[in-house]
């Protein structure tokens, strides 16, 4: 039977703090000034981000928060 769902994978590199918030998972990322580069994308083809806020949203989870996942 085909899975009908839509999986999403969101990869992180580098150095980052975890939060696990009742209504998910804040990801905060340190500034290392203007010798770093912070990319989003895909694979090949991210983007620069710009200094700012971030939301992923119009995916929902089943149990989302870091105590449901494996890693």
């Amino acid at each position: 039977m085909p899975d009908n769902n839509v999986h999403l994978n969101v990869l992180f590199h580098g150095l980052f703090v975890f939060v696990d918030r009742p209504n998910g998972i804040e990801v905060l990322i340190p500034d290392m000034g203007a010798d770093h580069v912070y990319r989003a994308g895909e694979w090949l083809g991210e983007t620069t981000l710009a200094r700012g806020s971030y939301e992923l949203s119009g995916v929902s989870g089943q149990g989302a928060n870091l105590t449901a996942l494996s890693i």
